[in-house]
C-alpha cells in the first residue's frame, strides 16, 4: 500500500541524509517487503507509535529471571516494541524461509523454535519497563506474516 511505502521511503531517505546508510545500501534492500510490514495492522500501529515517540528498536537488555528456582542472567536485543496506553507490544523479526507446500507445518516449526526466546524477551521487557506486554509476535519478512506468541 501507499502509506507503508511512503513511510519506509521517508525513513530510508533519512538514513541516507544522516550518513547512516549509503544510497547503494538502501538500493540493496527490498523496500517493498519492509513496506508490506507497515501496511499490516501492527505495522500501522508501529507508525503511530513512532510518531508518538514510543517506538523502540534494537534495544539491548540484561535481566535476571528465575528458571526452576535458579536465577539466570539473560542478555539479548529486542528487535522492536512499542507502547500503547500502559501496555507494550513486542515484535521479533525473522528471515526464516518456509516451503510453500508445507506452510502450516513450517509456521508451527518456527513458532516452536522461537517461542521460548520471545517469552524470555517478554518477561525481560515487563521487568525493565514495568508495564504488561499485552501482545508478542514473530514477523517473518520472507512470508510477510505475523505469528502470535
Amino acid at each position: 500500500g501507499k502509506e507503508g511505502y511512503t513511510y519506509v521511503a521517508g525513513r530510508a531517505a533519512e538514513l541516507i541524509n544522516s550518513g547512516i546508510c549509503s544510497e547503494e545500501e538502501i538500493k540493496s534492500v527490498d523496500l517493498r517487503k519492509i513496506a508490506a510490514f507497515f501496511d499490516t495492522d501492527i505495522g500501522k500501529r508501529c507508525i503511530d507509535a513512532s510518531r508518538a515517540g514510543v517506538l523502540y528498536k534494537e534495544q539491548p537488555f540484561e535481566s535476571k529471571i528465575s528458571i526452576s528456582g535458579e536465577d539466570v542472567l539473560v542478555q539479548g536485543v529486542i528487535d522492536c516494541f512499542f507502547r500503547e496506553d500502559d501496555k507494550y507490544v513486542l515484535i521479533d523479526y525473522k528471515n526464516s524461509y518456509i516451503d510453500p507446500e508445507h506452510k502450516e507445518e513450517g509456521l508451527n516449526r518456527i513458532k516452536e523454535t522461537y517461542s521460548t526466546q520471545v517469552e524470555l524477551y517478554r518477561e525481560a521487557l515487563q521487568m525493565i519497563k514495568g508495564g504488561e506486554v499485552e501482545e508478542s509476535y514473530l514477523y517473518l519478512f520472507s512470508e510477510g506474516e505475523f505469528i502470535e506468541i
